[in-house]
């Protein structure tokens, strides 16, 4: 990046470099410092080189990877740039201030160039990851009379370039290129030794900025963990208690079924017998069988789901397509929200990888969400569902949105609670034997509501298989 400023002495160069790191001081994003080492790097009134990249490795995949670039493609482009360069004469500190209104990484084509780059830092390597396994600078006079890395020769377009290691605590963290392709001018060792200089400040800055981000993204992880831990233990701060009523649940629940299920058939025979005769009080009878009938049915659909939490089942884990589950689902519910004027829509991931689940328990899990939804929305209203695919966490995430009366505060902290409802005939083990359900697979259920702006429930399933479908 060239400016009208006329060429800086070696003493103006130390007297920058101690500026420039007393602003990679500040705690700011890793982007722009990488953005104010590489104007550093190509200013005029810095180093003067006609281009500059910046690569970091990435340890884990033990890969050095492209960050950012600075400088023209070609000698045209380089032109148009410094015609442009000099016709506004501003300063470096003038750029690196306006950094927030400057197109950022990935504008240029020498940025989305030096971003596909991924090198493998293998043994044998050439150049320039001799210079990381050497912790060396590296100046190279010809590259084509070299043998390089392929994917690296695609950057270069002159015949010398240079390559200084970033080093922190002799620990390599990356490394810099800067060449000067478009005005041929030579590139000595005493630029390479004032470049080291600069380069150590920046490997520090750079260091002090993953660490600080990995630091902030614990913190964050912790006050989550911290968050779960807190309702988790009050949830079952009465745990023993709630265990024996589980066993006594699971036991009454036994004892209480085949009744029913007599109950029921001998309803249903009386019906029959009614139907064969015309007496004046036939309709209120079959009014009043009804009534039963309706309420023994409840009976047992609360005596499942006194079963469903108190007592352990076996799941028959199956890779499963969650979006067929939820066509099901979906498909049971839309006669009953078309009746209470309830638009139901749905935007599902088209790569989604089937997951390793049991399709009963989690198709159980999703009726209540869904059930839960259409319930808040008694006057009408929207219900959305999402799925989506999160490769950072190697999970799939489903949110089902509504637009119903929500939850307060107080009520959203209570949710996962047994036997807590807000319902007149609620039995308040909907949503914990959702959760039951979802960490029994390895996932985790989020809530957000708000008292009648509608609720928003992610459930969050490992992705076992991420190979993209087909089909």
């Amino acid at each position: 990046m060239y400016t009208t400023k006329d060429t800086p002495s070696w003493e103006q160069k130390l007297f920058l470099i101690y500026e420039i790191c007393q602003i990679l001081q500040s705690v700011s994003p890793l982007e722009e410092k990488l953005y104010i080492i590489l104007t550093v790097l190509t200013a005029k009134e810095g180093f003067g080189f006609n281009r500059a990249a910046l690569f970091l490795v990435d340890e884990e995949r033990n890969m050095l990877e492209g960050r950012m670039g600075v400088g023209p493609v070609n000698a045209q482009e380089a032109e148009q740039i410094w015609e442009t360069l000099r016709q506004e004469g501003k300063t470096i500190y003038e750029y690196i201030e306006a950094y927030q209104r400057l197109p950022k990484s990935g504008v240029s084509s020498f940025d989305q160039q030096v971003q596909r780059v991924r090198l493998e830092l293998i043994p044998n390597a050439k150049p320039p990851i001799t210079c990381i396994r050497n912790k060396k600078p590296l100046i190279v006079h010809d590259w084509r009379n070299v043998c390089i890395e392929e994917a690296f020769s695609k950057l270069l377009v002159g015949g010398q370039f240079a390559c200084v290691p970033l080093v922190v605590k002799k620990k390599v963290i990356g490394l810099v290129l800067v060449d000067n392709a478009f005005n041929g001018k030579t590139i000595v060792e005493s630029d390479i030794k004032t470049l080291l200089v600069f380069a150590n400040y920046a490997a520090a800055a750079i260091e002090n900025t993953m660490l600080y981000k990995s630091l902030s993204e614990k913190i964050d992880a912790l006050a989550a963990a911290k968050e779960k831990l807190n309702r988790v233990h009050s949830r079952f701060k009465h745990y023993d208690g709630y265990a024996a009523m589980g066993r006594l649940a699971a036991g009454v629940a036994h004892e209480i079924r085949n009744p029913l299920n007599a109950i029921a058939l001998n309803i249903q025979i009386v019906k029959d017998i009614q139907q064969e005769n015309h007496g004046e009080s036939e309709f209120e009878i079959k009014e009043a069988l009804e009534v039963v009938t309706k309420e023994i049915n409840r009976l047992d659909g609360l005596v499942s789901e006194f079963l469903a939490y108190a007592t352990p089942s076996r799941m028959e884990l199956k890779y499963l397509d969650l979006h067929d589950i939820l066509y099901k689902v979906l498909k049971h519910k839309i006669s009953y929200s078309q009746t209470n004027s309830i638009k139901i829509s749905h935007n599902f991931c088209h790569d989604l990888p089937r997951v390793l689940i049991d399709e009963e328990q989690i198709r159980r899990a999703l009726f209540n969400v869904v059930l839960n939804a259409i319930q808040a929305m008694p006057n009408g209203g929207e219900l959305k569902v999402y799925t989506g695919l999160i490769k950072d966490r190697s999970c799939v995430c489903i949110r089902i949105e509504d637009t119903g009366i929500g939850m307060s505060k107080d009520v959203r902290k209570h949710v996962f609670e047994p036997f807590y409802s807000t319902k007149i005939d609620g039995l308040g083990l909907g949503l914990p034997i959702v959760e039951k359900i979802v960490e029994k697979h390895g996932g985790e259920i989020l809530i957000n509501s708000k008292k009648y702006k509608g609720t928003n429930v992610e459930i969050f399933l490992p992705a076992k298989e991420l190979k993209i479908k087909t089909g």
